[in-house]
């Protein structure tokens, strides 16, 4: 939404207006489609999808999961 800001990561992604709630679903999307991952409900978190810091755990301790089935 706006390409010219510097995001650090642990900046709030949602209170800092870098993405809105369209964001939000466009990148679980994108997660889904980039990594294969699904994500549930009650995943929908803060601290998961809230920075990116937030979002690299969690698609890797997803990633780490699959990979262990």
């Amino acid at each position: 939404m706006r390409p010219n800001v510097d995001v650090g990561v642990d900046d709030r992604l949602l209170e800092q207006g870098i993405i809105d709630s369209m964001g939000v679903l466009d990148l679980l999307n994108f997660l889904e489609e980039a990594f294969d991952v699904r994500v549930a409900d009650d995943e929908l978190t803060e601290d998961n999808l809230g920075t990116l810091r937030g979002i690299g755990r969690f698609v890797t301790a997803k990633t780490n999961a699959i990979a262990a089935d």
